[in-house]
């Protein structure tokens, strides 16, 4: 790419002639292009299209109240902002949900079990009981066979632990059965002795 003098480029899209800088040859440099533009701005521009989830003139859409976007908690269905566009496969906490799952830290940068989250007003959750059918530690879910015979999702956030012992095959819990982003889990599981 030659360097210091504007250069005069046919656009291979509208065969217009375009200039290409002194000023714009120095930027592709700096930023490491090593060619020349082969299209004006007009149809460069033309070329890249609206992106997805983008507002006019291919800016991102604009979210209200200084960056946030509209959401409605996992846990107790208020309607919540977010700083952030929310995926269907994550949960969404409001703030106080948020803080009351997100454990505190300790000493040595350790959290320990995140509270319970508040159940919302008029909430359908039933109260069961049920063995524990497996439980992994490293991935941090697992299954309750309830005593009715459904199998019930457990994640280790729901375990309201006592001494910190771990669940096992076979233990005896108490939990409550809420809906969840792919049926219905466990929450508020506490270990029967």
């Amino acid at each position: 790419m030659p360097t210091g003098e504007d250069q005069r480029i046919q656009c291979a899209d509208c065969g217009q002639e375009f200039l290409f800088t002194a000023g714009e040859q120095a930027f592709y440099r700096e930023h490491g292009l090593t060619n020349a533009p082969t299209r004006c701005k007009q149809c460069r521009e033309t070329r890249k299209g609206p992106r997805p989830g983008a507002g006019a003139g291919g800016k991102p859409a604009a979210r209200s109240r200084g960056g946030m976007v509209a959401a409605v908690c996992s846990a107790c269905g208020a309607e919540t902002q977010v700083p952030f566009h929310p995926s269907g496969g994550r949960p969404v906490y409001c703030r106080d949900c948020y803080r009351a799952r997100k454990p505190p830290r300790v000493a040595g940068g350790v959290r320990e079990s995140p509270p319970a989250a508040p159940q919302p007003a008029g909430s359908a959750a039933e109260r069961g009981q049920g063995a524990v059918k497996w439980f992994n530690h490293s991935k941090g879910y697992g299954f309750i066979h309830a005593d009715g015979g459904e199998d019930v999702f457990v994640h280790v956030s729901a375990l309201q632990s006592e001494g910190g012992k771990p669940l096992a095959e076979g233990d005896r819990v108490e939990f409550d059965v809420v809906p969840g982003a792919r049926g219905r889990q466990a929450a508020h599981v506490v270990r029967i002795e």
